[in-house]
């Protein structure tokens, strides 16, 4: 029983929507990213004290009717041991039929922040 309570305790611990160490990051992002089949889009990336959400934007007409587009979704924040941030846009948990997105980024300066998804594709995004 104290083993499941502690395992509990720490895997919420490690695992809240944004943390302490994430407090430099509160605030509005945004920026540009390409999907995995090359296409650019723009997201909003925005960090408050009680958690975090993502949201992807087409650029042009593109895509404008995907209900996966213009849509606030929940991302979980973890903090690697090299000062990366591991995001996971959990996009299928609101909407069945959009892909959970998971991306690296880095810290590259007070106001920007660069790395790629799991895919390998590029995204960046500066503090507005």
């Amino acid at each position: 029983m104290t083993r499941l309570l502690l395992a509990a305790t720490l895997g919420a611990l490690l695992c809240s929507p944004a943390s302490a160490d994430d407090a430099s990051l509160i605030g509005r992002w945004t920026g540009d990213y390409k999907t995995d089949e090359g296409i650019e889009r723009e997201a909003e990336f925005i960090v408050t004290e009680s958690g975090a959400t993502w949201t992807g934007k087409p650029k042009g007409s593109a895509g404008r009717q995907n209900p996966c587009f213009n849509r606030a979704f929940a991302v979980l924040i973890e903090g690697e041991p090299d000062g990366a941030l591991s995001l996971w846009v959990k996009a299928s948990q609101a909407l069945p039929l959009c892909k959970d997105l998971r991306l690296q980024l880095t810290r590259v300066s007070p106001t920007r922040l660069e790395g790629r998804f799991k895919s390998g594709a590029p995204v960046w995004l500066d503090r507005r």
